[in-house]
């Protein structure tokens, strides 16, 4: 009974492998328009924590991001991310690593860009497969400050997951959210393992990362007694180099299968960095 137990077990985990996509690490911009043109929903059938605007969410990650700003990206800044996953108390299953190397910088009357090299290694195959592309970060010089008041949006602008997509049904127009369990936390964290090891901790010292770290839950509506809840971890760091700012970034909820429902949580961790020249 314990074989055929942990063969369904393993069989679940593999099955579930497949669903990740269902999840993202990216918060849409369109999340700040759903909130004015519908609603607010009556919570009917639980507690979910105390609620939370959209603007206090948003004055919470700019305390968390310490007013970094994506201008300090330095030609030679590296980092190294891992994607993974893991469903319920599973193994952590890694899922891609995402490596970023500025190669150049220049600017005109209007935008400044950074040319990068983005090679993402895919360990979700038989053997690992990796893809090399050149990105450009393009960023508004007078335009920049003038953005939706969307923080969220800016926190999460920079990050290499643009290939992990929220399915489109999942944030529909005529889905109503709202934010709960709102927290901020500032703390200390060792440096990643990689950069600890290294021989000046990457320029660290003491070899340890001053962090903020913020949390919230955000309630999706279908209708006014049916919710789904997703979890969102981030934590900041104003001792990396600008393209490593975030610490990691996890998100957590609940995936409908045949089956039964799974509690999956994928997240986006700093393994490595290196900054480039001042």
């Amino acid at each position: 009974m314990k074989d055929l137990a942990l063969e369904e077990a393993q069989e679940n985990i593999r099955a579930l492998k497949l669903i990740h996509f269902f999840l993202t690490l990216l918060l849409p911009v369109g999340l700040f328009l759903l909130l004015g043109c519908t609603e607010d929903p009556e919570v009917k059938k639980a507690d979910l924590g105390p609620e939370v605007s959209v603007d206090q969410v948003n004055k919470v990650m700019d305390e968390a991001l310490a007013s970094r700003s994506p201008t300090e990206t330095r030609v030679g800044d590296k980092v190294l991310y891992e994607i993974n996953q893991r469903v319920e108390t599973s193994s952590i299953i890694r899922l891609k690593e995402v490596l970023l190397d500025v190669k150049s910088r220049s600017e005109d009357n209007e935008f400044i860009v950074y040319l990068l090299d983005e090679a993402t290694t895919d360990y979700q195959g038989d053997t690992p497969d990796t893809v090399q592309k050149e990105v450009e970060w393009r960023i508004a010089k007078t335009n920049l400050p003038e953005l939706p008041p969307a923080s969220l949006y800016r926190a999460t602008l920079w990050q290499p997951l643009q290939s992990v997509v929220r399915p489109p049904s999942l944030f529909a127009k005529d889905t109503p959210v709202t934010f709960h369990n709102l927290s901020i936390t500032k703390g200390v964290r060792p440096a990643p393992p990689a950069v600890a090891e290294s021989a000046d901790c990457r320029g660290l010292s003491p070899c340890q990362l001053n962090v903020a770290e913020v949390n919230f839950d955000l309630v999706e509506w279908p209708s006014p007694d049916d919710w789904k809840v997703t979890k969102y971890r981030y934590i900041y760091s104003s001792d990396t180099p600008y393209p490593a700012h975030l610490i990691l970034l996890c998100v957590k909820t609940l995936v409908d299968t045949e089956a039964r429902d799974y509690f999956v949580s994928q997240c986006q961790v700093l393994r490595d960095f290196i900054g480039g020249a001042k």
